[in-house]
């Protein structure tokens, strides 16, 4: 099958639309078949990692977030079809933490992974979550020395597999690790290194049938090169093959893997030239004795490298990344969308007039896509994420675009208060915001009231049932958003 290049171009600006037709952005019913942007965070720095794409339309979105100038949390939030705040957690009671990967456990929970710093010590942090945001169990994992986490996958027995890297105890050199624990507490069961005898890290970590599949890169700084080896285990860490790929002239940098309905491997990610300033686009289909069916190295001009790819049921696979600063004679960098099936396939551009740099991609319910990154469109000195939604046209909607900022930090200017909150019946609603429409939803992204002003600053819930809601006002220059608990 041979796919068309669907090129959409990024000089189409992005429009900050804050007037609000209820139904066209908080309706369950919009979810079908639609294309939009949102954009999330505050003050500072926002990045977007990974996104998973529930059966009822709604997402789990996972990024990095610094507020105040503080040094860094993780930052968990679900949004409705329409890409408004359900709920969202904070992983914020360590020195620094950062996440890096995000993927399903079972059908009512996932898994995250990534970085926390400790009392000046650098560790693999892992957590499980219920789609509702509840954490189940979290784990902090590591030696002595520096430790980094970059990617996880459960398997059928309901083990947890967590790769990254270690500094050892006698050189500067790194050695990939790979992390066996129970799904149902976060308990490790096992522990390897793995030396091959320069810089290595474990990138990421799949299944495939019945085994494992690592990528690990492994440096060698005196010769200036990288190489990347995917390899394929048992459950025992056996090694059954490995493939390099890489010279002494050309770095290989391998992110991801994927299976299709055929059981073949996909692997994703970059290569670089000795003599070239940036990486070009790689990825390669190969069988499970390791065989290389076909790869293409370059060829989707503008595409420097795949960081995730999502499969379909009938084996086309997408992969995203950023595209190269200025390919399309606007300066900056897009997402790149790569859809490919059997060595050919046609890339597409989604992005706005500022750096975009895209990091994850999922199969939405509705036969579209959904792709998470960060802009730096927003506004001057933030780094927002960005959220896209393609229909199965893959059709790209920047006309509407809202902008939510984190419900937290919306307090800590005392720019939005309620009181009480808690509250039996009624709020009494104290703001500095200059708004124009205020609209009350449930945590179901339902409408419960909307208006252009709160008469007498009071909000009355009586007649609604206990739970969460939210207060959003909405000004010419964002949403702000905080929680309403009504507790009867």
């Amino acid at each position: 099958m041979v796919f068309t290049p669907v090129f959409i171009s990024n000089s189409q600006k992005m429009k900050v639309v804050f007037s609000i037709s209820l139904l066209f952005i908080l309706g369950l019913s919009f979810a079908q078949n639609s294309s939009f942007i949102r954009t999330y965070g505050g003050s500072d720095f926002n990045y977007g990692k990974g996104i998973l794409a529930l059966p009822d339309t709604s997402y789990i979105i996972c990024g990095n977030r610094s507020v105040g100038g503080s040094n860094g949390s993780i930052w968990l939030f679900r949004v409705d079809s329409a890409g408004a705040f359900i709920w969202e957690k904070y992983i914020n009671t360590y020195d620094i933490a950062t996440v890096e990967d995000i993927t399903w456990f079972n059908d009512t929970s996932f898994l995250i992974c990534g970085t926390v710093l400790l009392n000046s010590d650098y560790q693999i942090y892992a957590a499980k979550y219920s789609i509702d945001g509840e954490q189940l169990w979290e784990k902090v994992l590591g030696t002595p020395s520096w430790d980094f986490g970059k990617s996880l996958v459960s398997d059928l027995a309901s083990n947890v597999w967590v790769t990254g890297y270690s500094f050892p105890y006698d050189t500067f050199n790194t050695d990939a690790v790979i992390y066996k624990l129970s799904g149902n507490n976060g308990d490790s069961l096992m522990y390897v290194r793995l030396d091959f005898a320069y810089t290595d890290k474990g990138t990421y970590i799949d299944t495939l049938a019945s085994s494992l599949v690592l990528t690990a890169q492994s440096t060698d700084i005196n010769n200036d090169s990288c190489i990347s080896t995917v390899l394929y285990m048992d459950k025992l860490l056996n090694v059954k093959w490995s493939i390099p790929f890489g010279s002494d002239s050309v770095d290989y940098y391998l992110r991801c893997t994927g299976e299709d309905s055929y059981h073949r491997l996909w692997v994703g990610g970059g290569y670089k030239n000795d003599t070239s300033s940036h990486e070009s686009y790689y990825f390669a289909c190969l069988d499970t004795s390791g065989f290389v069916i076909f790869d293409r190295a370059g060829g989707y001009y503008g595409s420097l490298y795949v960081n995730r790819m999502a499969i379909n049921d009938k084996s086309v696979v997408y992969t995203l990344g950023p595209t190269l600063d200025g390919y399309l004679s606007f300066g900056n960098s897009d997402y790149g969308l790569v859809i490919d099936s059997s060595g050919y396939g046609g890339i597409a551009y989604y992005g706005e007039v500022q750096n975009d740099y895209g990091e994850d991609v999922a199969l939405a319910t509705d036969g579209g896509l959904v792709m998470i990154g960060s802009t730096e469109n927003y506004t001057s000195n933030v780094t927002s994420i960005l959220l896209i939604k393609l229909d199965s046209t893959h059709t790209y909607n920047d006309g509407d675009h809202i902008h939510y900022a984190h419900i937290d930090e919306n307090n800590f200017g005392n720019e939005i208060s309620a009181f009480p909150n808690p509250s039996r019946d009624r709020f009494f609603i104290h703001t500095k915001v200059n708004y124009s429409h205020f609209i009350i939803s449930n945590i179901y992204g339902q409408t419960i009231r909307e208006g252009d002003e709160i008469s007498n600053s009071e909000i009355d819930l009586s007649n609604e049932a206990n739970g969460l809601y939210f207060l959003s006002l909405i000004s010419k220059e964002k949403i702000h958003t905080i929680k309403l608990l009504l507790q009867k």
